[in-house]
This record gives C-alpha cells, structure tokens and sequence, in this order.
C-alpha cells in the first residue's frame, strides 16, 4: 500500500518555519528570510555565505576533539539552518535539496530550481523589456480591454 504524505500549511508562528511546497516562492523566501534572521542574528550568515570551518593559525582544520564550545556553537549554525529549512520544505521539495551539505547549498538550488540562474533571469527580463516595447492597443479595443491585457 502506497504511502500518502499530507502537507499541511500554517498561518504565522514563531517557533515553525513557513511551509513550502512549490507555489509561490518569492513569498515562501521573504517570510522564511525573516524567519531565520528573527531566530538567530548569524544562522542567515550561514545561509548567504559558506558556514563556519573551524581552522588554527596555519589553515589546516582543527579536530573535532579540540574545538572549544563557541566553535561547537557556530559549526551547529549550520545544522540549525538546514534544520529549518528542512522542516519547512514539502517531500517534493525536500527531494530538490536532500543531498546538499550545507544550508547555503540548500538555499541556493531552491533559488535556482524556483528562480533560475543569473543569465535565466536576464533572458526573462530581456523577454519582458521586449514585449513592453512592442505593446499597443489593438484596433478596436476599448482602453479597459487593453489595461486588461497589460
């Protein structure tokens, strides 16, 4: 017998990341932004830039057994973003992102899968630049009917 996931979405909360299930991700990354950045003021660092690698001097990785405590605090920014992010995600979604290492890798395949690359979204601007030029009022068309189509 097959296994049916239900989505549920909720309304605003302080302690649950906003649901994402595909639709409407420009509102989706809005609310979850906030979400994050009202939940710790680095976690949305870990998100824009790579996490934190805990080195010594020379640059070589420190070993687990010798972080210290505000090490061990700002490597688990990193679980606690993916966390979020995870927890905010349908199963479809969950699937476009399952196999990202880091929150950073997460947030930007969803931004690529719902955005799409630089040079995608310039052609799609370029598109849109273009049929504003080309836009008239046909023959026989009432002004409403042409503000309808704009």
């Amino acid at each position: 017998m097959a296994e049916s996931h239900v989505y549920i979405a909720e309304g605003a909360s302080v302690t649950r990341p906003p649901a994402f299930n595909g639709e409407d991700y420009h509102y989706w990354k809005d609310r979850m932004q906030l979400f994050i950045k009202s939940t710790h003021v680095d976690l949305w660092d870990v998100i824009e830039n790579e996490p934190y690698t805990p080195v010594d001097e020379d640059g070589n990785l420190i070993p687990r057994t010798r972080w210290t405590i505000n090490q061990k605090a700002r490597i688990q920014l990193n679980s606690k973003a993916k966390f979020f992010l995870t927890c905010a995600l349908s199963k479809s979604e969950y699937d476009k992102v399952h196999g990202c290492d880091t929150a950073k890798e997460m947030w930007d395949t969803l931004s690529i899968a719902h955005e799409g690359t630089n040079q995608v979204k310039k052609s799609k601007i370029s598109i849109l630049v273009h049929q504003y030029e080309l836009f008239k009022m046909k023959e026989e068309e009432s002004i409403d009917q042409m503000f309808g189509r704009f």
